[in-house]
């Protein structure tokens, strides 16, 4: 068995070599500074950042719920005129001249085909006379998301027996750029606007169930939002709903290790 006295030793030794929580947390900050920079430039390098009026389709959702409606317009009159307007043979002019690819046409109303959260967030927006353009919004969601990947990132650290401030710096730099977000700012559009407010979301529900989860305690106000965002994660992108189910399995692996309430 060890001496006490090199028990206490190697403590000291592993406490010493252990960076402090503000440190980790200033360089988790630093990352997420330039990584926020670096998505602004790579959508703002490929389609201007603008606050002024800026024509797509979820300022123009916006604008329609403002106005207490659901479509986006009215197609051309010609489409209408069609035999068979829904027929991809006959509408193909119009598909393409007036910019309503992917849009629904239903009742001679067009309405959108994506998930309205990110319509509903613009909103503020345009009460305040701004139209931001998608390479704007887009960037800035997929920053909040990367916030909250480091936040739940920092969360685990804690956990971990002695996470070094180089693997905190290198593990928060591989969630910036090592995944689909940079290839989706080169090219911020509605699409993208879609799944970056869904991952947007994602993280922040994410960060609430693992921050519930290594604090072994949560409240109804936490379930509430978590509940919450994961719902305008899937009111986003349907498909990011998967999320929660994914979550399934952890909570069931992990229930029995909990404590039962009285």
């Amino acid at each position: 068995m060890s001496h006490p006295s090199r028990v206490v030793a190697h403590a000291e030794s592993f406490v010493a070599r252990r960076p402090s929580p503000s440190r980790a947390s200033l360089v988790l900050c630093t990352v997420f500074l330039l990584i926020a920079a670096f998505y602004l430039w790579t959508a703002g390098t490929s389609f201007p950042l603008t606050l002024g009026a800026h024509t797509n389709p979820y300022n123009e959702l916006a604008s329609a719920f403002l106005h207490f409606r659901l479509s986006v317009g009215t197609p051309p009159a010609g489409l209408l005129r069609l035999s068979e307007p829904y027929s991809p043979t006959q509408n193909l002019y119009f598909r393409g001249s007036a910019s309503i690819h992917d849009f629904a046409l239903y009742h001679g109303q067009l309405y959108l085909t994506w998930g309205p959260v990110p319509a509903l967030l613009l909103m503020p927006f345009h009460l305040l006379g701004l139209e931001p353009s998608a390479s704007l919004i887009t960037p800035l969601f997929a920053a909040a998301g990367f916030g909250f990947a480091l936040a739940t990132l920092r969360v685990l650290l804690t956990r971990l027996v002695d996470p070094s401030l180089w693997m905190c710096a290198l593990a928060a730099v591989t969630l910036g750029v090592a995944s689909a977000v940079p290839f989706i700012l080169r090219r911020p559009a509605v699409y993208e606007e879609a799944i970056t407010s869904g991952y947007c979301f994602d993280t922040v529900a994410l960060w609430l169930v693992m921050s519930s989860l290594i604090a072994r305690k949560s409240s109804p106000l936490r379930l509430i939002a978590m509940s919450l965002c994961f719902g305008l994660a899937a009111g986003s992108r349907p498909t990011l709903a998967l999320t929660a189910v994914l979550l399934v399995p952890v909570y069931i692996s992990l229930r029995s290790t909990y404590p039962r309430r009285e």
